[in-house]
Formats: C-alpha cells, structure tokens, sequence
C-alpha cells in the first residue's frame, strides 16, 4: 500500500469553508499579536523588509520587473 500525498486528495473531499476558516484565523492571530505588542504602528514591519527584499532577488525575481528575454 502506498501513502497518498495531500495533493492527491479529491477536490470533492475539500472543505469549501477551509479558506474562510484560514482567513479568520489570520485575523485573529493578527488581532492577538497587535495586542501583545501594545497596538500597531505603520512601520512595525521595517525590521523585516531587508530580508524579505533579499530573500526575493536570490530567488530569482528582477527587482525592476523586467522579463528576461530568450
């Protein structure tokens, strides 16, 4: 017997409140988070900019947006 991957799964046996589900969960996770940290702030995502900036352009992606041509 071999084990199914989740990707394998029939669309049928999906949950069609899955994604509503998720999203609420989000909001809460963020809701909680802001309130730990004593409210929100327009940059409180600064600290996490660089990384993410480098994280893309190793990955591959132009950062001017330009498409390669071949």
């Amino acid at each position: 017997m071999t084990k199914k991957l989740v990707a394998e799964a029939p669309a049928a046996r999906s949950s069609p409140s899955a994604g509503p589900r998720a999203a609420a969960f989000v909001g809460l996770t963020g809701a909680v988070s802001a309130g730990f940290s004593g409210g929100t702030a327009l940059d409180m995502a600064t600290p996490f900019l660089p990384s993410s900036i480098a994280a893309a352009v190793i990955g591959g992606t132009f950062v001017a947006g330009r498409r390669e041509e071949g």
